[in-house]
């Protein structure tokens, strides 16, 4: 079972586990006084941001993925190129879609297969040419390995490599995806060669 898949039955079995002791709890709780306020459901730490990543990227759900991005997120290439949030989103939906993109490849499945960090979460400098002029964003090196299988094919575009994530809290305390950085376009192909960017912008 992909990791992705394994986070998200993990989190509905709590789920359900809370709803459940709430239901047959003692009648005597409520008298006195108010039920406790419901957990945010928006990440409240960085590695929560990433779990959002994981659970939202790795099943294809575009409006979770929309809703962890900060406004001015960022996707940068290996080749410093770089994209928007809107245009992030306008390449991630037919790519989620299973649409057809250039050359005519679609794809059926995107798998998380591990995203392993590399060092600690560290402040972004103001040197930094991509997110210096931000405040307050926090960087962390991830190794990162992708799994796109072609639609009707049996082929798998696997990305593998560093990329960095870049997250920051809003005034509330909740954090957001800032930016993604891929450091390099190493991948492998079941299969050829290409980057993560390489495989967003056949959507272009």
């Amino acid at each position: 079972m992909p990791r992705a898949t394994r986070l998200l039955t993990l989190l509905l079995a709590l789920a359900l586990a809370t709803a459940l002791a709430g239901c047959f709890g003692d009648d005597d709780d409520e008298a006195d006084g108010p039920n406790e306020p419901p957990p945010p459901t928006r990440p409240t730490t960085p590695d929560e941001v990433i779990t959002g990543f994981l659970l939202t990227y790795g099943e294809g759900d575009l409006a979770g993925y929309e809703d962890l991005l900060d406004e001015d997120f960022r996707f940068v290439c290996g080749d410093g190129s770089m994209v928007d949030r809107a245009t992030e989103l306008a390449l991630t939906a037919p790519l989620f879609a299973g649409e057809a993109g250039e050359g005519g490849v679609a794809f059926s499945d995107v798998t998380i297969e591990y995203l392993q960090p590399q060092g600690l979460w560290e402040q972004v400098e103001a040197a930094d040419p991509y997110f210096g002029d931000l405040d307050g964003v926090l960087r962390r090196a991830y190794d990162v390995f992708l799994s796109f299988r072609v639609d009707g094919q049996a082929l798998i575009y696997q990305v593998q490599g560093l990329v960095i994530f870049y997250t920051r809290a809003d005034g509330d305390g909740f954090f957001w995806l800032v930016g993604i950085h891929e450091l390099s376009d190493v991948v492998g192909k079941a299969t050829e060669q290409h980057g993560w960017c390489e495989i967003r912008h056949l959507f272009d």
